[in-house]
This record gives structure tokens, sequence and C-alpha cells, in this order.
């Protein structure tokens, strides 16, 4: 007997899609073979969709705000912001009107407010 596609099994596909988990891991999971999910997924734009719910968008997410923290003030939470994002990216862009800074700039902004 061939298991059918719900509403349950796509909230599953995609809670476990999201915690970054591979088709493969999703596919036993949800007592399927991999092919099958792979089937699943061409066929149906609602699998296809709860597959493509990954890790990447979260943390597109986070460093947006962390990026929005970091440029909103001097305050312990956009230190720390700063930090994290001067350690973690390369270059990293703020939404809306921000004046442009530089990596040196917030370094010498982080020691001072850490040294003031």
């Amino acid at each position: 007997m061939s298991k059918k596609i719900t509403p349950e099994i796509i909230t599953v596909i995609a809670n476990l899609s999201r915690c970054g988990h591979t088709q493969y891991f999703i596919a036993q999971t949800i007592g399927i073979n991999p092919q099958t999910l792979t089937d699943w997924k061409q066929k149906n734009q609602e699998v296809a969709n709860a597959l493509s719910i990954s890790t990447d968008g979260i943390l597109a997410d986070v460093k947006s705000r962390l990026v929005n923290i970091a440029t909103s003030g001097a305050d312990k939470d956009a230190i720390s912001a700063s930090t994290f994002l001067l350690n973690r990216y390369e270059s990293v862009e703020p939404e809306g009107d921000v004046e442009p800074t530089s990596d040196e700039e917030i370094k010498q902004s982080i020691l001072d407010e850490l040294n003031g």
C-alpha cells in the first residue's frame, strides 16, 4: 500500500526541511522510499515548497536582524551583533537608509564602547 500525501505529511516534510534534514532522512522519517519523495516533489508543488524550506532562509533572516541591531546604535546588543557579524561574515548589508560604515570604523566603535 502506497502512502498518500496529506496535509499532515506536508507539515512534517516542511518541519524536517526547516531543521536542515536531508531528503533521504525526511523520506525515512515519513516511511517512504527516497525515490518516492523525489517523485512527489516533481509532481506536487506543496511537497516541492515544503522541501525548499531550509535553514538558509532562517539564517538570512537572522543575519538581516543582526545587521539591523548592529546599525541601530552603540548599546550592548548592537556591539554584540556587530562583533558576531564581523567575525562571521566578510560583508554585511544593512536594510534601509543607513550611512555606510567601514569595518575598521565599526571595530573602532566597538573598542571605544568596550573601553569607554
